[in-house]
């Protein structure tokens, strides 16, 4: 399916006469990547088996979105660039709790003060049990997703189909022995998170580079994200008549093919 925006091919030859730099140093990046040999590695490594899943779905994950962003800022959409850019974020953030020696999950008060540690007396706090955590919040969903809508008028119905579909298997019983009843609860409330904390709290539990990435790019992403990004798709003209934004100027897209350079 082959749909352009209007002057799409015009902002395509301009973008490319002025960024071709940058994305071929983003297509560089990623072919070397997606080239460099990794089973002789997966081979030697001695991380348990469910540590080794859950990286190497993330780095899929990575791998695709990062595509993803080179493509639409080469088309000059680097508004829906920049969402993918900022799940990228939330991907490595996912690597870097599951594969750091230690973690310790921790809230923050505004001023970045530490409020209180997550702590489950007997747990210790591995990387095999990360990676645990993080797949059992993904069995624990449909069960959550029944627990937070069954008294919602309109979503009773499917709240109790989801309760059902949790219950015909043991996979909740099996997650839930594998990480005990008191991480279970965790995961089973707000913020209702593979980590038990917000993404704000769990960049500031791994520490650098993530707290500097939320505050400085994460966080003003995050109007793409949501309906606050009014000026970005219209343009009022000195007569105050409006027109369709259909793509970015050359420097915001400039930006929006960097910031996955960072998180790389």
């Amino acid at each position: 399916m082959d749909i352009q925006f209007p002057y799409e091919d015009a902002v395509r030859v301009a973008l490319q006469q002025r960024l071709s730099t940058y994305f071929d140093v983003a297509g560089r990046l990623l072919r070397f990547w997606l080239e460099m040999d990794k089973d002789s590695g997966l081979e030697r490594s001695t991380l348990p088996p469910i540590v080794l899943r859950v990286a190497l779905a993330m780095n899929v994950r990575a791998c695709r979105q990062f595509r993803s962003v080179i493509e639409l800022c080469e088309r000059g959409e680097a508004v829906d660039a920049a969402i993918i850019a900022r799940s990228m974020f939330e991907t490595a953030q996912v690597m870097a709790f599951v594969l750091r020696p230690r973690v310790v999950p921790r809230k923050f008060d505004s001023r970045g003060k530490v409020e209180k540690r997550l702590f489950v007396p007997g747990v210790k706090f591995t990387r095999e049990f990360r990676a645990a955590l993080y797949v059992a919040h993904h069995a624990f969903e449909p069960e959550r997703f029944a627990g937070r809508h069954r008294m919602r008028p309109g979503m009773k119905r499917i709240a109790r189909r989801m309760k059902a579909l949790s219950q015909q298997s043991n996979i909740i019983a099996e997650w839930t022995a594998k990480i005990g009843q008191g991480w279970r609860d965790l995961l089973m409330q707000h913020p209702f998170t593979y980590s038990g904390l917000s993404i704000a709290n769990l960049a500031r539990s791994l520490g650098k580079p993530f707290p500097r990435w939320y505050d400085t790019v994460y966080g003003p992403q995050s109007e793409h994200v949501h309906p606050a990004d009014l000026a970005h798709h219209i343009e009022i003209d000195a007569d105050a008549s409006t027109k369709p934004r259909w793509h970015e100027p050359v420097e915001e897209t400039r930006q929006t093919s960097r910031s996955p350079f960072f998180i790389c």
